[in-house]
């Protein structure tokens, strides 16, 4: 009876095409649009300490932040561009109809789980991606701009094993969970044992210790996606590889090999994370917003630009140019609305 509903579960979500950069990039800007909606909404109520007011917040914040974000994924995903659009034009009118009384952070209200996951497996594996494969890109940034790195903090060997160790268990967690209740997987994304909390884990590990070596974070990405790009996939033709229809796995690395080969991908997304969060933590702490959103919107330029082949699969450099390029372009424009 599992086998046979997971089977059908497989055949639902096989052979599906993802969707272009410019459209998930219309949703990834209404994420900004609602952040923009829900400050000048804030500023408009001017109602006295709203922000001790967590029911109030409750509210605002749903109705700006997480409605619209449902709609957009759901019955209004064909018109983003234009509901985007709708809702800058009201958060400029309600910004021009009232002077902001005071600066409202959202960071100090009350938090709230905004994460829109994206069930798209097995798409295209060229040309086109899908919004689960951006959050999986989005999520190795947004680790490395957390990260001890990132604040230039040095952590120790015990701290650094317990940071990996967790991730290791969970991973190892999800595995028998997954095989245990034949929950649907496809062997295509990370392979048969491997899944995103093992890539995570030696991707921060990994991380780590290149950093050890060089300070310089730029010839330190580039070298890194050098090797992935040219060497590893190019050069010993592991693209092929990874990409062939042979679904004979010998060993662990063959059974693996998905979620193995595409480490050093996602090490770069990594370290693009550390460099991102070293210039956010250097600009904000200077009050240096509108320079800090300039150079985030010339790094989406220029990373935008590159976007030919785009495979999270492979995690090549088409991949992790554009993802950390729309990476860029959501913290320019909160950068700017701040």
């Amino acid at each position: 009876m599992m086998d046979d509903y997971r089977q059908r579960k497989e055949r639902f979500v096989s052979n599906l095409n993802g969707t272009t950069l410019f459209e998930t990039g219309s949703v990834m800007i209404t994420i900004c649009s609602t952040y923009f909606l829900c400050q000048t909404l804030k500023s408009f109520i001017s109602w006295p300490n709203i922000e001790k007011l967590s029911w109030m917040n409750y509210v605002i914040e749903n109705v700006t932040l997480v409605i619209p974000m449902i709609c957009v994924c759901t019955f209004l995903s064909s018109f983003s561009t234009w509901f985007h659009v709708i809702l800058w034009l009201i958060s400029i009118l309600i910004y021009f109809l009232t002077k902001p009384t005071s600066s409202v952070s959202l960071v100090s209200s009350t938090s709230y789980s905004r994460n829109i996951s994206w069930s798209n497996t097995d798409c295209n594996m060229y040309m086109y991606t899908c919004r689960m494969d951006l959050g999986v890109g989005l999520f190795a940034i947004s680790h490395g701009m957390v990260s001890s790195e990132a604040r230039n903090k040095q952590i120790n060997v015990k701290e650094l094993f317990l940071e990996n160790i967790i991730l290791f268990i969970l991973g190892f967690i999800r595995l028998i969970v997954v095989k245990y209740f034949s929950y649907v997987e496809h062997v295509s994304e990370y392979g048969i044992h491997w899944n995103f909390f093992l890539t995570l884990c030696f991707m921060k590990l990994i991380g780590h210790c290149l950093l050890k070596i060089t300070k310089n974070l730029i010839s330190l990405i580039v070298v890194v996606m050098i090797f992935h790009e040219f060497i590893l996939l190019k050069y010993f033709h592991v693209d092929n590889y990874l990409m062939s229809s042979n679904n004979v796995r010998k060993n662990f690395i063959d059974a693996n090999r998905e979620g193995i080969f595409s480490l050093g991908g996602y090490v770069c997304l990594y370290l693009i994370g550390v460099f991102i969060g070293r210039i956010i933590i250097h600009d904000e702490s200077k009050q240096k917003f509108k320079q800090m959103g300039l150079q985030l919107f010339l790094g989406m330029v220029f990373l935008c630009v590159i976007n030919w082949n785009s495979s999270r699969k492979l995690c090549n450099l088409s991949y992790v140019s554009s993802t950390a390029g729309l990476a860029c372009m959501s913290l320019a424009c909160f950068s700017i609305t701040q």
